[in-house]
């Protein structure tokens, strides 16, 4: 993800994974291949491109996941993190997915997004506010406060 030290696998990828596809790609003769070893799943991938597209398509994915990450203090994500697993170094997991989930738990709450935690008192008002809403009402809730987050 977006800071040093966070998760192996995004470390592993960014690190080792992605340059080979820069040192070994061959745009006329196997154009469609894709020479890296990609462990870090992003939240929204778009497996149906290769070759040059895919690559392109995570590194944007990637850096708009990063960024939103970025926004949030590190400590707060490794809390968030070990609060996921004991073992979150180790895990294929999508770092930004937590941090969206959570941050989005917190803004549902009116929370200072500071922190990262979600608390049972924090669990208990997302349910009150949620779980009376119809589809459409939830849609509406959701939306809104996503746009609050990426403002």
């Amino acid at each position: 993800m977006t800071k040093k030290g966070v998760n192996d696998t995004n470390n592993d990828t960014i690190d080792d994974g992605l340059s080979p596809f820069f040192k070994e790609y061959d745009d006329f003769f196997a154009s469609h291949e894709t020479p890296c070893s990609i462990d870090y799943q992003l939240y929204i991938d778009t497996m149906s491109c290769i070759g040059i597209e895919y690559m392109y398509n995570y590194l944007y994915n990637l850096s708009l996941e990063n960024e939103f990450c970025n926004k949030f203090d590190i400590s707060e994500i490794n809390k968030l993190l070990k609060g996921y697993d004991k073992k979150w170094e180790l895990l294929l997991i999508n770092i930004f997915e937590l941090v969206l989930i959570n941050s989005l738990g917190l803004v549902i709450c009116n929370e200072d997004l500071s922190r990262l935690n979600i608390n049972n008192l924090d669990r208990e008002i997302i349910k009150n506010k949620l779980e009376k809403l119809s589809t459409g009402e939830l849609e509406t809730e959701l939306i809104g406060d996503v746009n609050i987050l990426f403002s």
